[in-house]
Order: C-alpha cells, then structure tokens, then sequence
C-alpha cells in the first residue's frame, strides 16, 4: 500500500489521499515511481514527500526543499537489516523498500554516503565504471556487503 495525499491551496489542510494496494512488488515499485515524480517537493536529501500541495505551484523551486534527514534514517535501516549479509543492490531494494517511502535512486544513494563512510564494501561489477560526473556509481549488480552488527 502506497499513501499520496493532495492538500488544498487556500488553507495547506489535507483535501483527500489517493491510496494505491497491489499484491505484486511490480505494481508497487511503478506506482512508487510515479507518485514519486508527481511530489511537490522533495526534501534536501531527494527523498519526495509523496503529496501535491497546490500552495507550492507558484513558489520557486529553491522554496519547496524541505529540511532533510530521511536519508540518513534510510542509512541506518539498512545497515540493520543487512548486517552480515552480502546482496546485490537490487535485491536490498526489492526485499527491503516495502511499503516504504523511498524510490530505488534514494537506496543508491544512502548507499554511496554509507560506501564513502566506509561503513559497507561494494564490489562493482566487471567493466563497469566507477565513477561517473565525479560520483560514484551504484549499478543495480553492484554485491553490498553489510558488516555484522
């Protein structure tokens, strides 16, 4: 089950939620990605607020990021739900992102800062880059291992 609330211009309260259950994991992943593009904002770390707010469509972009944080909750999560394992970051994605409201480029990126951190090793896989833009990249096959808690 995935919740988007709409809220009203006039006075930011909630107007209604639009409320999406699947029993398959496909569903849920496309209608996460979806309702992820269609947020008014995401906050400062790229996690999106899963809500239209009609009061944001005449604010500047700079004015609609929100304080960050879920990002590092994401992180610590993860590190505890992975501890001891190795997986690929797909399968950390498809296991872990359940109900929860985070898009597979938010995982790929808690898992840079937690690689950059050296708390996780990642093994990219052969002939794949790196680095990209002066980032590290995170493909899909890259093997996570988490270190036992």
């Amino acid at each position: 089950m995935i919740t988007f609330r709409f809220r009203r211009r006039k006075d930011g309260r909630t107007s209604h939620y639009l409320i999406f259950v699947t029993k398959h994991e496909l569903g849920c992943n496309v209608m996460r990605d979806v309702m992820a593009g269609m947020s008014s904002y995401h906050d400062a770390d790229g996690v999106p607020s899963f809500e239209y707010d009609a009061r944001m469509r005449d604010q500047p972009a700079l004015e609609k990021v929100r304080e960050g944080g879920r990002l590092r909750q994401l992180e610590d999560t993860v590190l505890e739900y992975g501890a001891g394992q190795t997986m690929t970051v797909k399968e950390l994605f498809d296991r872990h992102s359940h109900c929860r409201p985070y898009v597979l480029a938010n995982y790929k990126e808690a898992l840079r800062q937690l690689e950059a951190a050296g708390k996780i090793a990642v093994e990219r896989p052969p002939g794949g880059r790196k680095t990209w833009g002066g980032r590290s990249t995170m493909q899909d096959e890259a093997r996570v291992t988490f270190p036992r808690r």
